[in-house]
């Protein structure tokens, strides 16, 4: 439902909350089934949307949720801190090498891989920088704090 909140910005690119989401079951759920929801949740929006499920970019996905969720339940520290480190490397690990590569397999028109995934580097690094602040507030708010702490699922 996340991936339908989209901020266009002038026609060429804009801002999804598709990670949103995923980063705040990895954060809540914990780890496995942080990767479930993401894996899943792009598995049924490929059918919702016609388009054929793609291994790299299903992984990419589930990869935001399980890296935030092991970073939450691993490292010791403020919430602040723990978002920086686990949306850093789930950037550069599932953003920029997993799904960009599922995208440049169905889309390469002929540029190498490294030129395709320099090209997608500002609109997927806006989008990052707008989910971790976004992800940031929404951990902080009591009621959403408080429901969360009562499930045990990690």
């Amino acid at each position: 439902m996340v991936n339908y909140i989209y901020i266009p910005f002038g026609g060429l690119f804009g801002v999804s909350f598709v990670i949103l989401s995923v980063f705040l079951a990895g954060i809540m759920l914990g780890p496995t089934l942080g990767f479930i929801v993401g894996f899943m949740a792009d598995f049924l929006g490929c059918f919702a949307h016609g388009y054929p499920p793609n291994i790299y970019i299903l992984l990419g996905s589930g990869c935001w949720g399980l890296v935030m969720g092991l970073t939450f339940k691993y490292i010791k520290g403020k919430d602040t801190k723990k978002l920086l480190i686990g949306g850093i490397i789930s950037f550069v690990l599932c953003s920029m090498f997993l799904n960009s590569y599922g995208v440049y397999s169905f889309t390469s028109g002929g540029d190498t891989f490294t030129s395709f995934m320099l090209s997608r580097l500002p609109v997927q690094f806006l989008n990052f920088i707008a989910n971790i602040l976004l992800t940031q507030i929404l951990i902080k708010i009591k009621p959403i704090k408080n429901l969360f702490e009562k499930i045990d699922f990690k």
